[in-house]
């Protein structure tokens, strides 16, 4: 009979002295294993691209690659979940996030005005300094979108109406909104699908729930990076986790005291 995946795992596993007793580095016959070695080989089977490294005390610790990506505009927005005047540290974030396993990689998407300000230079060069100084975000700046803001739907009856300006009612409005961000999310967690088993996604757009459905189907582990405002139920059906932010918001909270750009204007995701 042809074995299973998982029972090719465990003689794997077994041959190359994995399980739980640390002096069992010699080969051993798949029966033998034991059942932590058993669960090391599903994890291996599920995340084939992890890589099992014994410890000093035996037993086994999971080499796991995490690729972070964050929807800029969704958690500065979503922010103020925790209360109206709350900034979050990106540093700290990513130091928070770094205690269950160094990033791989991590990436910034954000839209901005052309060119951006000086203000938001200098927070996304910031973003992309190395530890001590700054969280090592690769960033990737899309431009703004603009649309018509001279009608609105109200929330309550669903009817749309007029908007005008109050100072002069000849005055054309328009929103600025995100541009090619969330094609950008699924792009680069598509291109690097070959070398990452975790991914980190700070964004609540059900506009990605067919590449995380992609990811989910190959073996990914996804896990959400948010708070809880504005993020799709779709999502948080399909993630293995969800760290909320608002639960160790403390922890991650901007200080004012410290010289760090501070986080850029709020633009509207699309």
């Amino acid at each position: 009979m042809e074995p299973t995946s998982e029972g090719k795992a465990v003689g794997t596993l077994a041959t190359i002295g994995f399980g739980s007793n640390p002096a069992s580095r010699s080969t051993v016959s798949p029966g033998a294993a034991s059942e932590a070695t058993r669960m090391d080989a599903r994890a291996a089977t599920r995340y084939p691209l992890l890589q099992l490294a014994r410890i000093a005390q035996g037993g086994c610790v999971m080499a796991d690659r995490r690729l972070w990506l964050v929807d800029a505009g969704y958690l500065f927005n979503a922010q103020r979940s925790v209360g109206p005047a709350y900034q979050f540290d990106y540093l700290k974030l990513r130091h928070h996030l770094e205690a269950n396993g160094e990033l791989w990689r991590a990436y910034y998407l954000n839209s901005t005005p052309n060119p951006p300000t000086d203000a938001q230079d200098s927070f996304h060069s910031w973003l992309r300094s190395g530890p001590p100084r700054g969280p090592k975000l690769i960033t990737q700046l899309y431009g703004l979108k603009t649309l018509s803001a001279d009608r609105a739907y109200c929330q309550e009856c669903g009817a749309k109406v007029g908007v005008r300006c109050a100072t002069d009612v000849t005055h054309h409005l328009s929103n600025h909104v995100q541009k090619g961000v969330d094609v950008g999310l699924a792009t680069v967690a598509l291109a690097h699908a070959d070398q990452f088993d975790t991914l980190l996604l700070s964004s609540g757009d059900a506009d990605l729930l067919d590449a995380i459905e992609h990811l989910s189907e190959r073996s990914k582990r996804i896990e959400l990076v948010v708070f809880k405002e504005g993020v799709s139920t779709e999502l948080q059906a399909r993630a293995d986790v969800i760290h909320w932010i608002d639960d160790f918001a403390e922890e991650v909270r901007y200080d004012r005291a410290r010289p760090v750009p501070a986080p850029g204007v709020p633009i509207p995701p699309n």
